[in-house]
């Protein structure tokens, strides 16, 4: 895929041009394309950019609005804090504005079960956790319109505003994926973005950095515990089928196994802890609920 980016006299960019020639591609941007002709009615209000045109056959095209801001991911310190902040401030109103399709949570469930069935990851780590979700029960709560790859990335930061691009997996979700991609993404050591394993295990429930943020958010949002837990291994298994490939996204050998190599090893140590609650949810002894082995 090629990225154009046209800008005039002024530094805001005017168009922002995405080509393709594959079919891989096409479908990315036709997706982008749909969300953002949906979007439409709030982009103004959201900072998402609108659509000026689509182009389908070979080579397909979409030109969209520019945005203006700082790219979030090359924030840091206060700055990057800040940002985060604000990308949360913006979900909330993001959520509460956009009305999601209608699903329920074990029909959300169900979509991801029957495309691991057919086409699991190589390590069978999203197949498992979808597997043992399947035994759990569904957290009572409706689900939410889904950015679906909400990291400092696509976020840019204009005079203390959130303007947030790359609309390809605009989808519906628990109303945690969004927020769990933003941290996950938030503490990657890597220049890729992706999270190694002793990373993702000390961040979030060794160091307690993220365990804190996230414990504040779950109060903040009203999310029990139960519920956390549940969105918390729902978005790992679709995080798991997107870095692998599995979710149309293009995905090289290399990357893919490099992917796989890391996932595999974090299943492997959420299965031998009993998928421990995530970072900030733990119970509390009288609420009710059980506590992982």
């Amino acid at each position: 895929m090629t990225l154009v980016i046209c800008i005039g006299a002024s530094v805001k960019p005017l168009w922002v041009a995405k080509m393709a020639t594959n079919e891989t591609g096409r479908d990315i941007l036709a997706r982008e394309y749909q969300a953002l002709r949906e979007l439409e009615p709030w982009a103004e209000s959201l900072g998402i950019p609108r659509c000026d045109d689509w182009k389908a056959t070979p080579p397909s095209c979409l030109i969209m609005e520019g945005l203006a801001g700082r790219p979030g991911h090359g924030l840091a310190g206060r700055e990057k804090e800040i940002c985060l902040d604000r990308a949360l401030d913006w979900l909330r109103k993001f959520q509460a504005t956009v009305p999601a399709r209608k699903i329920s949570a074990r029909d959300y469930w169900r979509r991801y079960w029957a495309r691991s069935q057919r086409d699991p990851d190589p390590a069978g780590t999203a197949l498992a956790i979808l597997s043992w979700l399947g035994r759990q029960t569904p957290p009572e709560c409706a689900l939410t319109a889904s950015h679906g790859d909400f990291w400092l990335g696509n976020l840019l930061l204009e005079a203390g505003e959130i303007r947030v691009f790359d609309w390809g997996c605009y989808d519906t979700r628990g109303p945690l994926d969004d927020i769990y991609t933003l941290l996950l993404h938030a503490i990657a050591p890597a220049p890729n973005g992706h999270c190694d394993f002793e990373s993702f295990r000390g961040q979030f429930w060794e160091n307690r950095t993220m365990a804190r943020r996230c414990a504040g958010i779950y109060h903040t949002w009203k999310i029990t515990p139960a519920r956390a837990r549940w969105e918390f291994y729902m978005f790992l298994a679709r995080r798991i089928r997107w870095e692998t490939g599995r979710e149309g996204q293009f995905r090289s050998p290399a990357f893919r196994l490099n992917a796989q190599q890391r996932w595999a090893a974090i299943g492997h140590w959420l299965r031998e802890h009993g998928y421990p609650y995530p970072p900030g949810a733990a119970p509390a002894a009288d609420s009710g609920e059980s506590s992982p082995k």
